[in-house]
């Protein structure tokens, strides 16, 4: 038997460390957020099961803290009937409400009693708008374009000798 143990102590100057730290605080945060949506999504069933009959998809993000998406598309009395869904399941509008001629809306909705909840974020874009022309105008109006300044040239797949050094 061998009694000679060998171990590497500089291990970890080999690895991105930093890399790896922020990946997992990024896991962690997004485990909280996806958690959070899943307490949401089960403790306030009726009203995902209400949207879910109006065939209006949510989405999970879990770069965001109102991580549960509610966008959809219609007319005046289908964002009048979200609305109201939202209201009767304790959810409050917590910016600004749509104007009346508004064509899209988009707000944050806070649950009122239960801050366990996730927020909600609600966008809406009216399907029964049109164009509709007012009057006429002469504008003069500069014109730009957009110029950068010089690139380096690039290694391509060829040149990949050069990036072996990295």
């Amino acid at each position: 038997m061998n009694s000679e143990v060998s171990a590497d102590v500089n291990f970890l100057a080999d690895l991105p460390v930093r890399s790896l730290m922020a990946l997992e605080d990024k896991r962690r945060s997004a485990q909280r957020i996806l958690e959070k949506a899943a307490l949401t999504i089960r403790e306030a069933a009726p009203l995902f099961v209400a949207l879910e009959s109006l065939e209006i998809d949510i989405r999970i993000d879990a770069n965001s803290t109102a991580c549960i998406e509610i966008p959809f598309t219609g007319n005046g009395e289908r964002l009048a009937e979200v609305w109201g869904l939202l209201r009767r399941a304790g959810w409050k509008l917590a910016s600004n409400p749509p104007k009346k001629d508004d064509t899209t809306f988009n707000g944050i909705w806070a649950h009122q009693s239960d801050k366990r909840f996730a927020d909600l974020w609600v966008s809406f874009t009216s399907t029964s708008c049109r164009r509709v022309q007012i009057g006429t105008q002469l504008v003069e109006q500069p014109v730009y374009e957009v110029q950068c300044g010089e690139l380096p040239e690039l290694p391509t797949s060829e040149s990949a000798s050069a990036l072996e050094a990295f």
